[in-house]
């Protein structure tokens, strides 16, 4: 059976079979059998939409419903090819002692820098992302009082990136929120350049980064997360390291894998 026609079907979470996706209907398929049309009562019995557990698109990874607890899948094919590297928040507000106080950051950009050097030398390309706002993104009755007080006003120092970042040949866009895959052109660059692999490292582990990872996971994206090049805040009696380990912990289990960069390095 074609991967990419595909949908596993679940019963109380364990694989029964699959579905063949053709010309806008589904035909069933029991496991050994690529060809029946018809489900098998003893195996699958009635199907509904909740039992389909994905659809496995041409080169990307299962999208939606719900996949195997943990998920587990080989390595991603990391080639600069089909793959891109992606900063996110790397900006001057997020850091020890900044705007957003965030223990570790300081390693986690030295580890970014790192990995982008290597895979700018391997022939990849890096995408910066930075979250900014102007003036026009708010509403004229209150924008002069949130101008004057928003951390992330584009052309501020806390706006801008890190050092060394951010170099000749690498793209920036710009994001409208938390999350890259909601609040920016991302997704379209991706379809664009042809790039169904993403590598993101940033700030902070917990928001911006896991929920750009999750988004582009759910959408079929491959994504690997460098898990020392990135780091968060403590929040609500939470420790920052506690906090960035359960979100790459809680990513992991069901939406892509994680290398620390000297594996990252390696894979290049």
């Amino acid at each position: 059976m074609p991967p990419d026609l595909c949908a596993v079907v679940t019963r109380r979470g364990k694989p029964t079979g699959h579905v063949r996706v053709a010309q806008a209907h589904l035909r069933v398929a029991t496991v050994g059998s690529a060809h029946s049309s018809q489900p098998s009562r003893g195996c699958l019995g009635a199907l509904t939409c909740r039992q389909l557990t994905w659809i496995i698109r041409p080169n990307r990874r299962p999208v939606g419903g719900i996949v195997p607890h943990p998920r587990l899948e080989p390595p991603y094919d990391l080639s600069p090819l089909r793959t891109v590297l992606i900063g996110i928040d790397f900006q001057q507000a997020f850091g020890e002692g900044a705007w957003e106080h965030v223990p570790g950051a300081s390693a986690a950009i030295d580890n970014f820098r790192v990995a982008a050097r290597a895979w700018r030398s391997a022939g990849g390309r890096v995408v910066m992302i930075r979250e900014a706002y102007t003036p026009d993104d708010f509403p004229a009755a209150i924008r002069d009082e949130i101008v004057l007080v928003h951390p992330l006003m584009l052309g501020s120092a806390n706006c801008e990136f890190h050092p060394d970042l951010l170099v000749d040949g690498d793209l920036s866009i710009v994001k409208k929120g938390f999350s890259a895959f909601a609040a920016s052109e991302l997704p379209a660059l991706l379809d664009d350049r042809g790039w169904d692999t993403v590598v993101i490292g940033g700030l902070t582990t917990p928001i911006c980064v896991t929920t750009t990872a999750d988004g582009l996971s759910m959408a079929g994206t491959k994504v690997v997360i460098l898990s020392d090049a990135c780091a968060s805040q403590p929040f609500d009696g939470v420790p920052g390291e506690l906090a960035h380990n359960v979100a790459l912990a809680r990513f992991r289990y069901q939406f892509g894998q994680t290398l620390t960069t000297e594996e990252f390095l390696t894979r290049l």
